[in-house]
Protein backbone atom coordinates (compact mmCIF):
# COMPACT_ATOMS: atom_id res chain seq x y z
CA UNK A 1 0.00 0.00 0.00
CA UNK A 2 2.83 2.37 0.79
CA UNK A 3 4.40 1.92 -2.64
CA UNK A 4 1.11 2.58 -4.40
CA UNK A 5 -0.22 5.50 -2.33
CA UNK A 6 2.60 7.36 -0.59
CA UNK A 7 6.03 6.37 -1.97
CA UNK A 8 6.08 9.00 -4.77
CA UNK A 9 5.60 11.82 -2.22
CA UNK A 10 7.14 10.30 0.90
CA UNK A 11 10.55 11.98 0.73
CA UNK A 12 8.96 15.44 0.52
CA UNK A 13 6.37 14.64 3.22
CA UNK A 14 8.73 12.96 5.68
CA UNK A 15 11.15 15.90 5.51
CA UNK A 16 8.46 18.01 7.20
CA UNK A 17 7.94 15.58 10.09
CA UNK A 18 9.77 16.04 13.39
CA UNK A 19 10.99 12.98 15.25
CA UNK A 20 8.14 12.88 17.80
CA UNK A 21 5.47 14.75 15.82
CA UNK A 22 1.93 13.38 15.82
CA UNK A 23 0.80 12.32 12.36
CA UNK A 24 -2.73 11.96 11.00
CA UNK A 25 -3.32 10.07 7.79
CA UNK A 26 -6.57 11.40 6.33
CA UNK A 27 -8.29 9.20 3.77
CA UNK A 28 -11.04 11.15 2.00
CA UNK A 29 -13.00 9.26 -0.62
CA UNK A 30 -16.55 8.67 -1.71
CA UNK A 31 -15.62 5.03 -2.45
CA UNK A 32 -16.15 2.55 0.36
CA UNK A 33 -13.54 0.24 -1.18
CA UNK A 34 -10.86 2.90 -0.58
CA UNK A 35 -12.06 3.80 2.92
CA UNK A 36 -12.18 0.13 3.93
CA UNK A 37 -8.58 -0.63 2.95
CA UNK A 38 -6.47 -1.61 5.99
CA UNK A 39 -4.68 1.74 6.23
CA UNK A 40 -3.45 0.86 9.71
CA UNK A 41 -1.20 -1.76 8.09
CA UNK A 42 0.54 0.82 5.89
CA UNK A 43 4.27 0.86 6.61
CA UNK A 44 6.17 4.09 5.90
CA UNK A 45 9.65 3.60 4.46
CA UNK A 46 11.48 3.76 7.80
CA UNK A 47 8.87 2.57 10.24
CA UNK A 48 6.47 -0.01 11.48
CA UNK A 49 2.79 -0.28 10.56
CA UNK A 50 1.11 3.02 11.41
CA UNK A 51 -1.58 1.21 13.41
CA UNK A 52 1.14 0.05 15.82
CA UNK A 53 2.89 3.45 16.05
CA UNK A 54 1.48 5.76 18.74
CA UNK A 55 2.49 8.82 16.70
CA UNK A 56 0.02 7.91 13.94
CA UNK A 57 -3.75 8.00 13.70
CA UNK A 58 -6.02 7.37 10.72
CA UNK A 59 -9.11 9.41 9.92
CA UNK A 60 -11.51 8.24 7.22
CA UNK A 61 -13.81 10.84 5.63
CA UNK A 62 -16.62 9.55 3.39
CA UNK A 63 -16.33 12.33 0.83
CA UNK A 64 -13.86 13.67 -1.67
CA UNK A 65 -13.19 17.25 -2.72
CA UNK A 66 -14.39 18.89 0.49
CA UNK A 67 -12.30 20.37 3.29
CA UNK A 68 -12.86 19.75 6.97
CA UNK A 69 -14.52 22.63 8.77
CA UNK A 70 -12.27 24.56 11.12
CA UNK A 71 -12.85 23.59 14.72
CA UNK A 72 -13.47 26.41 17.18
CA UNK A 73 -12.23 24.37 20.14
CA UNK A 74 -15.62 24.08 21.84
CA UNK A 75 -17.10 20.67 22.44
CA UNK A 76 -20.81 20.13 22.17
CA UNK A 77 -22.61 19.81 25.47
CA UNK A 78 -24.41 16.61 26.20
CA UNK A 79 -23.90 13.07 27.32
CA UNK A 80 -21.67 10.54 25.65
CA UNK A 81 -23.96 8.32 23.57
CA UNK A 82 -22.96 4.68 23.26
CA UNK A 83 -24.67 2.06 21.12
CA UNK A 84 -23.40 -1.42 21.92
CA UNK A 85 -24.09 -4.14 19.37
CA UNK A 86 -22.38 -7.49 19.15
CA UNK A 87 -22.48 -10.24 16.60
CA UNK A 88 -20.22 -13.22 16.10
CA UNK A 89 -19.70 -16.01 13.59
CA UNK A 90 -21.77 -19.09 14.37
CA UNK A 91 -18.91 -21.47 13.56
CA UNK A 92 -16.71 -20.22 16.43
CA UNK A 93 -16.82 -20.40 20.22
CA UNK A 94 -19.75 -18.32 21.45
CA UNK A 95 -18.91 -15.00 23.09
CA UNK A 96 -20.14 -14.18 26.57
CA UNK A 97 -22.15 -11.14 25.43
CA UNK A 98 -23.48 -10.31 28.89
CA UNK A 99 -19.98 -10.30 30.40
CA UNK A 100 -18.66 -8.02 27.66
CA UNK A 101 -21.57 -5.63 28.20
CA UNK A 102 -20.94 -5.60 31.97
CA UNK A 103 -17.28 -4.75 31.39
CA UNK A 104 -18.18 -1.91 29.04
CA UNK A 105 -20.75 -0.51 31.49
CA UNK A 106 -18.19 -0.71 34.29
CA UNK A 107 -15.62 1.20 32.21
CA UNK A 108 -18.19 3.82 31.22
CA UNK A 109 -19.21 4.23 34.86
CA UNK A 110 -15.62 5.04 35.82
CA UNK A 111 -15.36 7.91 33.33
CA UNK A 112 -17.34 10.30 35.52
CA UNK A 113 -19.30 11.51 32.50
CA UNK A 114 -22.98 11.43 31.75
CA UNK A 115 -23.55 8.49 29.43
CA UNK A 116 -26.58 7.37 27.46
CA UNK A 117 -26.18 3.64 26.86
CA UNK A 118 -28.23 1.50 24.51
CA UNK A 119 -27.61 -2.04 23.37
CA UNK A 120 -28.90 -3.83 20.35
CA UNK A 121 -30.67 -7.13 20.67
CA UNK A 122 -30.10 -8.73 17.28
CA UNK A 123 -26.65 -7.54 16.21
CA UNK A 124 -27.84 -7.27 12.61
CA UNK A 125 -27.09 -4.63 9.99
CA UNK A 126 -30.81 -3.92 9.76
CA UNK A 127 -30.99 -3.20 13.48
CA UNK A 128 -27.90 -1.00 13.25
CA UNK A 129 -29.55 1.02 10.46
CA UNK A 130 -32.72 1.41 12.51
CA UNK A 131 -30.75 2.58 15.56
CA UNK A 132 -28.76 5.09 13.50
CA UNK A 133 -31.95 6.51 11.96
CA UNK A 134 -33.55 6.72 15.42
CA UNK A 135 -30.49 8.52 16.76
CA UNK A 136 -30.57 11.03 13.91
CA UNK A 137 -34.27 11.73 14.51
CA UNK A 138 -33.84 12.29 18.24
CA UNK A 139 -30.64 14.32 17.82
CA UNK A 140 -32.20 16.76 15.37
CA UNK A 141 -35.08 17.70 17.69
Amino acid sequence: MFELWLAPSWQRLSAKLGLGDQRILVIASDRASVLNLPWELLRPAEGEAIGADARWSVRRLPWAGRQLETADGRLTVGPLKVLYMVSAPTDQVELDFEREEERLLSALGRTGRRVVFDSGDLGSFEELGERINEFRRTSST
